[in-house]
């Protein structure tokens, strides 16, 4: 496997781990507030929905953290498998949390106007933002394209070598 393909493995496992390091903070949050809330019946009927509100939330950006976790994990397995559809499915991925992560600074600055906030959303996402970008960078190259476009029987790039064989 190129470098840029293990570099580009190492950096989807960490966000892996991360992913599941927060999916268990989040979870244990999560079920923690609902057990330790007051009777559900008492806050609609007072018409206090907003920590309802707030855990269904908290509940949805769980799940949506479990999916994204799944794919990154799937992504990084099947780039190793060789699978062009894995190195392609990645591209889209990551350009889409790059437009994402742009929308959400600009629903911030505009839905706020305080410059402060803004400036503290983009710098807590920017970085999240060049990973993303670096993802892009590692997996476009040639070498990883040739990589993800072999099968197991074909030639390495006129280096007159058999392609490495799949590992499972």
């Amino acid at each position: 496997m190129p470098t840029e393909g293990k570099a580009a493995v190492v950096i989807l496992r960490g966000q892996v781990l991360l992913g599941l390091l927060c999916c268990t903070g989040l979870g244990f949050e999560s079920v923690m507030g609902l057990l330790n809330a007051e009777d559900s019946s008492r806050q609609i009927e007072a018409n206090i929905s907003e920590p309802l509100q707030v855990q269904a939330f908290a509940v949805s950006f769980f799940l949506w953290l479990i999916g994204v976790t799944v794919l990154r994990t799937v992504l990084a397995r099947e780039i190793v498998a060789r699978k062009r559809w894995a190195r392609r499915t990645l591209i889209a991925f990551e350009v889409a949390d790059i437009a994402l992560g742009v929308a959400i600074w600009l629903a911030v600055a505009a839905a706020t106007g305080d410059p402060e906030l803004t400036g503290a959303v983009i710098a807590g996402s920017s970085l999240g933002l060049l990973i993303a970008a670096a993802l892009i960078g590692l997996v476009r190259t040639p070498e990883m394209e040739q990589w993800c476009d072999r099968s197991r029987n074909n030639t390495a790039s006129g280096h007159g070598r058999r392609a490495e064989p799949v590992r499972r």
